[in-house]
């Protein structure tokens, strides 16, 4: 039974790790002035959204492709 579920928390957990990081990357878009180092944390969560955003997509469509099973 257990089993079943933890794809589901995976997609939960990589789309809230996604969307983070995408906020992140607005934080950092968004400062007032010239921050030292904005550009390197913009790139540094711009990766990690995107490695989420591709892992959250695998993993969804796994699930779709394994069907009920």
């Amino acid at each position: 039974m257990t089993d079943r579920l933890i794809p589901l928390y995976a997609i939960g957990a990589f789309l809230a790790f996604t969307l983070s990081q995408a906020g992140m990357v607005m934080h950092w878009k968004n400062q007032e002035g010239d921050h030292k180092g904005r550009v390197w944390h913009m790139l540094v969560n711009g990766t990690g959204a995107v490695a989420t955003g591709i892992t959250t997509i695998v993993v969804l469509a796994s699930k779709f492709r394994a069907g009920r099973g």
